[in-house]
C-alpha cells in the first residue's frame, strides 16, 4: 500500500490556469487609461468601480500566482507598473479636473519619481541595494487608495447619503492632509535607507560589486 501525504504540495496549474493572474494583471493595465477617460468625461460613479475593480484585482493575481505556483517574469515586472499607472493616473487626473489640490498631487508624483531614480541608480551602477517595501509606504499606499475612492464617491449622489452633510468637508480635508503626511514620512524613509545603504558600501571602503 502506498503512502499518501496527509497535505499534499499544491500541483503547479496548467493551461489557461498558468495565464489567468496576467490576464488580469493586463486587465488592470487597461483600467488605467480607462480611468482617466471616465474621470475627464465627468463619469465618477463608473469611474469608482473601475478603480475599485483594478484594486481588488491587484490581490487577486497575486494570491492566484502563489497559490497555483504560476509566477511569471510578465507579473513580476509589470504587476508593480499596473499599480504605480493607475496611482499616477488617478492622482494626475483628478489634479487635472480640480478635485485634488496641485500640490498633493505633485507630492505624490515626486514621492514616486524618487522611488524610481534610487532604482534606476541601483541598476545602472550594478548595486547590490534593494529597495524593499518599508511599513510607511504600505500606510502610506492605503491612505492614497482610501484618498482617491473617497474623492470620487464624493462626485456622486451616494456620498451625501454614506457620509453625514457636517463631515463631508472635513472628511476630503482629513484624508488630503494625511496622504500629505504619509507621502512625505515614506519619501523621507526611502531616502534616508538609500543613503544608510550607500554609506555603507561607499563610505567605508567596502568592496563594492563591478
Amino acid at each position: 500500500m502506498s503512502y499518501i501525504p496527509e497535505n499534499p504540495a499544491p500541483c503547479k496549474k496548467t493551461g489557461i490556469y498558468r495565464h489567468l493572474p496576467n490576464l488580469i494583471t493586463l486587465l488592470r493595465l487597461f483600467a488605467t487609461p480607462l480611468t482617466y477617460v471616465l474621470i475627464m468625461k465627468g463619469f465618477f460613479g463608473s469611474a469608482f468601480l473601475c478603480f475599485v475593480f483594478a484594486g481588488i484585482s491587484d490581490g487577486i493575481d497575486g494570491y492566484l500566482a502563489r497559490r497555483w505556483h504560476v509566477s511569471s517574469k510578465f507579473g513580476r515586472i509589470f504587476d508593480p507598473i499596473a499599480d504605480k499607472a493607475l496611482m499616477f493616473i488617478a492622482y494626475f487626473t483628478l489634479g487635472l479636473a480640480a478635485k485634488l489640490p496641485l500640490w498633493l498631487v505633485i507630492l505624490v508624483i515626486s514621492r514616486d519619481g524618487l522611488i524610481l531614480l534610487c532604482s534606476f541608480f541601483t541598476v545602472l551602477f550594478r548595486s547590490p541595494i534593494r529597495l524593499t517595501p518599508v511599513w510607511s509606504s504600505k500606510v502610506n499606499t492605503c491612505v492614497q487608495i482610501v484618498l482617491v475612492g473617497a474623492v470620487l464617491v464624493a462626485q456622486t449622489d451616494y456620498y451625501g447619503l454614506l457620509i453625514p452633510k457636517f463631515a463631508q468637508t472635513g472628511l476630503i480635508a482629513l484624508l488630503i492632509y494625511a496622504a500629505a503626511l504619509t507621502t512625505i514620512w515614506s519619501g523621507c524613509e526611502y531616502g534616508l535607507y538609500f543613503i544608510k545603504q550607500l554609506y555603507h558600501l561607499y563610505g567605508r571602503g567596502s568592496n563594492v560589486p563591478k
